[in-house]
Parts: structure tokens; sequence; C-alpha cells
């Protein structure tokens, strides 16, 4: 699973790390973020977060801010109860909250530069936090869904969007060892075809655990609100 990441660069380091999709696209509503978590469900207030995703929409590749999680056409433009932050890879033709996205090909990048996952360790009482980075790519995307829903009570349009998830490679199945899941990781020579519904297969599956950097943080991370430095700074313990 995917439940809080971090975006630490500029509009321009996000540009140049997806360059090779268009010269056009534009980060400017980008800001650094060290802990982006889900948004509320609607009844506990309007707190609602917003991050970067990349599409491809009418014949065009474009970067727009969107509220994490993905918010159902159902749900009226309300971020629901149920929990849609991720999505699994194994079930994103049947399952109602993304069916319809699936299906209508509305895909998706996340753009990241580190994931957070906790481990539960024998004896300690709190969970330890990760935060995990790629060997490669500074910045780099995870797969996701977008939706467009309409607010039903200010009438305006809401973009959203999930995080899918697949089986954990030993790396992460190590660290996430309750449920060993991981984001599904886009390699750059495969954005263009996640986004246009091409090589599916190789896509939704397990990143390479050999091409990933795994790290202990600070339990500060687990705070959603906590949004400093520190919540990537390595610990020794």
């Amino acid at each position: 699973m995917c439940g809080r990441y971090n975006i630490i660069t500029s509009a321009q380091g996000l540009y140049d790390a997806f360059k090779i999709l268009s010269s056009d696209l534009n980060f400017d509503f980008t800001t650094a973020n060290y802990n982006i978590h889900p948004s509320p469900p609607a009844a506990e207030g309007n707190k609602l977060v917003t991050a970067p995703i990349i599409r491809f929409i009418s014949d065009n590749y474009e970067a727009i801010p969107a509220i994490w999680p993905l918010i159902p056409k159902w749900a009226k433009g309300k971020v629901s109860k149920y929990s849609t932050a991720n999505a699994r890879a194994e079930s994103l033709a049947t399952t109602k909250s993304y069916k319809q996205a699936w299906e209508n090909g509305q895909r998706c990048l996340v753009p990241a530069t580190g994931f957070y996952e906790w481990q539960v360790v024998e004896g300690q009482k709190n969970k330890q936090p990760y935060n995990i980075t790629l060997l490669d790519f500074p910045v780099f995307a995870m797969a996701g869904l977008w939706e467009l829903s309409t607010d039903s009570e200010t009438k305006h349009s809401v973009n959203s969007f999930t995080i899918i998830t697949t089986d954990a490679n030993p790396l992460m199945a190590r660290i996430h060892n309750t449920k060993k899941r991981m984001p599904v990781i886009v390699d750059p020579s495969d954005y263009a075809n996640w986004l246009n519904g091409k090589n599916d297969e190789k896509i939704l599956t397990a990143y390479p655990e050999e091409k990933m950097i795994a790290y202990k943080v600070s339990t500060a991370v687990n705070n959603p609100q906590f949004n400093d430095a520190s919540c990537i700074k390595a610990i020794d313990k």
C-alpha cells in the first residue's frame, strides 16, 4: 500500500523528470511536501489534500493538482468514509470505486521523491516508519487512476486520484510485513505506455528491490500534520 509519500523538489525538478512526455508540462502550482496524506472523509471537514498528477487527455499530456484519495462519481464530489487512497492492481476492473476510471482509460502518473511504509517490530510498541526512494531516479512516478466528479453543493468539478498497489517485492515485504503490498512504480521508459494503456502486464508489477533504497525515519512522520525536513532524516536505531 501507499498511505503517505513526499515530493521534495522544485517545479523545475518535476519538469526535468517528466519532460520525456512533453515540453509543455507545467508544475507551477507545486510546492515541496514532506508528508502527503489522504484527505479526511467529508464528515471530518474540508481539509482536502491535493498533489500533482500527470495524465493524457484530449491528445495532450498535462500536469494538474488533484485531490487524494479518488472520489468516485457516485460520491458527489465528497471524500468517502471508505478508503480509496489505494487501488489493488488485481481488481481495478471489478471494484466499484475504480471500475469506471479503469474502463475509461483514466490513468495517471503520481510524481514522488519517496514514500513511507511502516514495519511491525516484535517487542516494539510503535511500528517503525521507513522512507523508500529509488536508486537511479530522485523523482519517480507511481501508477494511478484519476476521476472527475461534481460537488453536489458547489457544482464545481473535482479532480481526484488513487495510487495503484501490487504485491510487495522482497525488500518491501520485509518492511510492510503485514499486508505485504507496495505502490506500482512506473519506469520512465513506460510513462507514455502507462498513460496510453499499453504494457499493463509488465507495468502493474513490483519494482525491482535492487533499485530501491529504504531507511528508518522518526515516528514523527506518523502525524499527518507534521511536515518538515525531519520527516526524511535517517535515524540509527
